[in-house]
């Protein structure tokens, strides 16, 4: 399985973006894929779960899939066509693997939606969402984790959950499960907004990093910052971002 990045129209119309994958210091191959359709307004990041063969399948095929979808009229129809395309991948991938006896297939996702003057951020699994806006870094999304619900409980700190992998595992995918919860947040669309989209390979940077990073001129400086803070922090596994930055009308 190889990755899948699909580019579409960067740098047109209200928005530039920059987006950049690497392997990581410790797998041998990457089961991410990254999409950028600037022009329209959508950017998604999968990241396929486990690491044997069949595990970048479901991935790959989330970015095509919201690759084929149409320009969008309104942002609640972008919204809907997103929904509607990560279900349909959803009963795709776990068909095939009962069909196919694979095991994960299914994969994180997190798209961003931009649409006149208005955002949305939708998720499932552990891939995140930010906002850098006016010099303040917003996380947009919230983990599909173990640990992520025992801290909402208030039965696990921060620095518990950190001290214990076995809980950062995913507990939503798309193509894990016939019941797909996607989460999703919307907000106002300001002029110098830069969102971030990443794969839990980034997770091994701080966010005070992460901040200083989105703190660049560019969004490819950005995007090449970020992707080395995680190599520099050892990078266990794949680690793809993609940085869009909203311009002036």
């Amino acid at each position: 399985m190889v990755l899948v990045t699909v580019k579409a129209n960067e740098g047109q119309g209200r928005f530039r973006s920059s987006a950049l994958t690497n392997t990581g210091c410790v797998r041998k191959l990457n089961r991410d894929a990254i999409l950028e359709r600037s022009k329209v307004g959508l950017w998604a990041l999968a990241d396929g779960m486990g690491g044997d063969q069949s595990s970048g399948i479901g991935a790959a095929i989330i970015v095509r899939a919201l690759a084929q979808l149409d320009t969008f009229d309104s942002a609640f129809n972008a919204r809907r066509a997103v929904r509607g395309a990560l279900t349909k991948v959803n009963l795709q991938l776990l068909t095939r693997a009962l069909e196919e006896r694979l095991e994960n297939v299914g994969a994180s996702v997190v798209a961003l939606l931009a649409r006149d003057d208005s955002y949305a951020c939708l998720w499932t699994g552990t891939s995140r969402g930010y906002v850098f806006r006016s010099g303040k870094l917003m996380r947009l999304s919230r983990d599909h984790t173990r640990a992520q619900e025992l801290m909402d409980a208030g039965q696990l700190t921060r620095e518990q959950a950190a001290q214990q992998p076995d809980l950062q595992q995913a507990t939503r995918a798309i193509g894990a499960n016939t019941r797909l919860d996607i989460e999703a947040t919307n907000g106002d669309l300001r002029t110098g907004d830069r969102f971030l989209l990443c794969s839990d390979g980034l997770s091994v940077v701080g966010e005070a990093d992460i901040a200083l990073a989105l703190a660049l001129a560019s969004p490819q400086q950005a995007a090449s910052r970020l992707i080395e803070d995680a190599l520099e922090a050892g990078a266990p596994d794949n680690v793809s971002v993609i940085v869009v930055d909203t311009m002036a009308d």
